[in-house]
């Protein structure tokens, strides 16, 4: 039984396959029939029209006959299904003995022979129903191919006629082609000769500039040569003189050197000799020493004799004879210096004669070489006077050159000018032959213009013929049209019976398509872009919009500045490096390839980094008009001076502001925490009194705030025009402060109208001087760079007052508060009113804590 449904599901299959191929041919036929056909000639139109209906009643025949065939399986298929899903399912209900299983299972023997028997019965149909569709189809054939080959013959003759008319338009064009190529040459001739004429007015000027310059050089040749001899008599003047010159030292030199010669052995003699009387006068007084000594020391020992006898009575004759020995010893010592001093005079006397000996060498030596740098001279001068000699005669080379070009370009005039005369007689020549060419040439176009006229009657026959070849096929147009919209709904009928028998490939197919669909939205919505208003956008839409847009941006890139100041002077810093150090870096990199644990080489980092420096710099270059420095800083001129006029902080066309906008904060004027605003506001006592008092007496109005005893029931008065508190010198934190905290306080007075005005204070040029010391341009939010100014008026008195009072005098003299230090810019904060009120009431009460 298992055997016998596959072979049913595989029948089912083939059936299916047959289904989807009679399709595809019928929408190949559709496409053919759709496809636009080339314009049949009148002739063929009649069988055109009965080929087309007799396709069209084959085709009804056959639609029919697939309709009925799709009927009948859809049935078959339903049921086969149906007894498919009963055979598969398991009957849980039909198992409670064994006497009931084996009459189920003879039910299902008896059920399964009748599925059987219809099964052999469908095949058969389904045999029959194949060899009709194939027999069906072969017709469909052979009308095809009719049909084919009629529009074949119809194609080839439109093709002729075609071929015919392009070979007329080829002619005339063939013909129009000779008649401008002719006059094209006749141009191309007179265009010749006057360029020939050009030419032989440039060679004349030509010419006439080289006789010239041959003069030129004629003169200058001359003139070269006079200096050439005034430079040689002067060389030999000059040798002449050197020689001259060069005797007169050698000889003064030597007899410098003879004389200091002669000096020199004078003193040496002298020395000698002085050496020689020393030495006399020291051997003498040697000798006359001894001699003295010898005498004294007889006498002595005469005398010791004499004492040894007359010891007592001659004691005084040995103390003389003592004081004698003793200066002798001191002669002795005397004479001792004087010897060595002598000494040394001889020794210094030596040595100025060696000092002698070595000048006389160096005078030597320096002959020597004063000598051989006269020979030098003399082989220089020797040198340039042979340079000199090659430059005449190079002059002299040219001379010959110049004149040998001169006679080749008269030789070359010569034939130019007969060049001239034989082009003049071929012009002359060749201006005949076009003449009676034109003549021909006319002929000619007389015959073509006959020839295009009756090709003109052809066309418009031709034309006419098309015309209605158009309407018919407009016609049978009309009729595959009403065609195609039957065969569609049928189609389409039969899509739904299909779709049911191929819903599990149907399912893949979707599941692919919903897959790549998803990618495709995904890819396809990007994110919005960065600039998204245009120009015209932001001239159309408010100002507000455009503010809060641009507000939004700038705060996205808060962050981005700081990073890309410090990439900025990394790549700055590394491309530094590897300017400065190109020729060590190639070898050293090449030893680190293999050390280094990074997978992306120096070169390749390097060269992204290069690439994203030479992007920037060509996109700077391309914003040059609006992207500079001048730029930028008018740019912040601008908004300087627009956050230096006075604008209204909240206002609201003189309604009081809700306490729900801002919250009224829960202390009063007369509080710790104003106190310490204040004093972050100014150092000077006398200021914050004032301020403080002029704050109290509002929040009280219209009564006496309780200062100093003051009594409670006396009534304070305002002026009709209203009273006004100018304060300068405020830093943001303190402008806020006073926005946030007090302002609210004195508008919570019901009969008090207060408007509070705010300005930016800061000068332009300080501004600019401090922008060019610093890198980061930002304000600072600890500079006093905003004023402020509280106009306070009776809500009574307001309502009665002109309206004109409401406007304030911006520009008349500061209040006496305000103080008159110079400020410096500051930077607008961008947070909101309840997050910068809670932030400064944290730090007044971090202050209040620790005070």
């Amino acid at each position: 039984m298992d055997k016998d449904l596959r072979d049913a599901y595989a029948t089912l299959r083939l059936v299916r396959a047959d289904l989807v191929r009679t399709r595809r041919e019928k929408q190949a036929l559709e496409t053919l029939l759709s496809a636009p056909q080339p314009l049949n000639p009148p002739l063929h139109i009649e069988k055109t029209c009965k080929s087309r209906e007799t396709l069209q009643m084959q085709h009804e025949d056959f639609e029919a006959q697939l309709w009925r065939q799709a009927t009948f399986f859809e049935n078959r298929l339903a049921n086969l299904e149906l007894q498919i899903l009963q055979y598969s399912c398991p009957k849980k209900e039909l198992l409670p003995e064994i006497d009931d299983n084996q009459c189920d299972e003879e039910i299902v023997r008896l059920e399964n022979l009748a599925l059987l028997n219809k099964l052999h019965s469908l095949t058969a149909t389904v045999e029959q129903q194949m060899e009709t569709i194939q027999a069906q189809q072969a017709a469909f054939a052979l009308q095809k191919d009719e049909l084919e080959t009629t529009l074949e013959v119809t194609l080839n003759q439109l093709q002729l006629e075609k071929a015919r008319v392009a070979d007329a338009l080829l002619e005339q064009q063939a013909a129009n082609e000779n008649y401008d190529f002719l006059k094209t040459q006749i141009e191309i001739l007179q265009s010749e000769k006057e360029t020939i004429a050009q030419e032989k007015e440039k060679i004349d000027a030509e010419l006439a500039a080289h006789v010239h310059t041959n003069t030129l050089l004629k003169q200058k040749l001359q003139e070269k040569d006079e200096e050439r001899r005034k430079w040689e008599i002067e060389h030999k003047e000059r040798v002449e003189h050197l020689q001259f010159e060069h005797q007169e030292v050698i000889q003064s030199l030597s007899l410098k050197l003879q004389q200091e010669n002669e000096k020199r052995q004078q003193e040496s003699m002298n020395l000698q000799r002085k050496c020689v009387l020393l030495e006399l006068v020291l051997s003498r007084e040697r000798e006359e020493k001894s001699q003295a000594q010898e005498e004294h020391n007889g006498k002595l020992e005469t005398k010791v004799c004499e004492l040894t006898k007359w010891k007592e009575s001659h004691a005084s004759q040995a103390c003389e004879a003592k004081h004698r020995e003793f200066q002798v010893a001191q002669m002795q010592a005397e004479r001792e210096p004087k010897v060595k001093e002598l000494e040394s005079a001889l020794e210094e006397k030596q040595h100025q004669l060696d000092e002698l000996e070595n000048k006389i060498v160096y005078a030597q030596s320096h002959l020597a070489k004063v000598t051989t740098q006269l020979a030098e001279d003399a082989t220089k001068y020797e040198n340039e006077l042979a340079k000199a000699r090659k430059k005449v005669r190079n002059h002299e080379v040219e001379h010959e050159r110049y004149t040998n070009s001169l006679h080749h370009l008269e030789t070359k005039l010569q034939q130019v000018t007969k060049q001239l005369v034989n082009t003049e007689a071929e012009l002359l020549s060749k201006s005949n032959d076009f003449a009676l060419q034109g003549a021909r040439f006319s002929d000619a176009e007389d015959h073509y213009e006959k020839s295009v006229q009756a090709f003109t009657l052809e066309i418009g026959v031709l034309q006419h013929e098309v015309s209605e070849a158009r309407k018919a096929l407009k016609y049978m147009d009309e009729e595959r049209l009403k065609f195609q919209l039957l065969l569609e709904q049928k189609t389409q009928d039969h899509a739904n019976s299909v779709q049911q028998c191929e819903s599990l490939e149907t399912q893949f197919l979707a599941s692919e398509d919903v897959y790549k669909l998803t990618k495709m939205d995904a890819f396809s919505n990007p994110p919005e872009a960065f600039y998204s208003l245009s120009e015209s956008a932001i001239h159309a839409s408010s100002s507000y919009k455009s503010w809060a847009h641009w507000r939004s941006k700038i705060d996205e890139m808060h962050d981005f500045f700081p990073q890309f100041q410090k990439l900025i002077a990394a790549v700055h810093g590394t491309l530094e490096l590897c300017g400065s150090h190109v020729n060590e870096l190639h070898v050293l990199c090449d030893r680190l390839e293999g050390k280094e644990t990074c997978d992306i080489p120096i070169l390749t980092l390097l060269r992204k980094i290069l690439q994203f420096a030479v992007t920037w710099k060509t996109r700077i270059e391309h914003e040059k008009a609006f992207v500079t420095f001048d730029a930028v800083q008018t740019l912040r001129r601008r908004l300087v001076d627009a956050l230096a006029q006075w604008v209204e902080c909240d206002a609201d066309n003189g309604v009081q502001i809700e306490t729900n906008s801002i919250p009224v904060p829960t202390f009063t004027i007369t509080s710790r925490e104003t106190a310490l605003i204040l004093q972050n506001w100014t150092s000077d006592r006398t200021m914050q009194l004032r301020v403080r008092r002029w704050l109290a007496r509002m929040e009280a109005y219209p009564g006496v705030p309780p200062l100093r005893g003051a009594s409670p029931n006396h009534a304070l008065e305002l002026p009709s025009e209203g009273c006004t508190l100018d304060l300068e010198e405020m830093t943001l934190e303190v402008k806020d402060a006073f926005l946030l905290l007090l302002i609210p306080i004195l508008k919570q007075n019901r009969a008090l109208h207060v408007r509070v005005f705010t300005r930016f204070i800061a000068d332009y040029e300080t501004a600019i001087i401090k922008c060019n010391d610093r890198a980061n341009d930002d304000f600072d939010n600890t500079k006093k760079q905003w004023a402020m100014r509280i106009h306070v008026q009776s809500a009574v008195k307001k309502q009665t007052t002109h309206p004109v009072l409401q406007k304030l005098n911006f520009h008349g003299p500061p209040s006496p508060l305000a103080p008159t230090s110079p400020a410096s810019s500051v930077s607008s904060s961008s947070s909101s009113a309840r997050s910068r009120r809670q932030i400064i009431q944290e730090r007044l009460q971090y202050l209040h804590n620790n005070g």
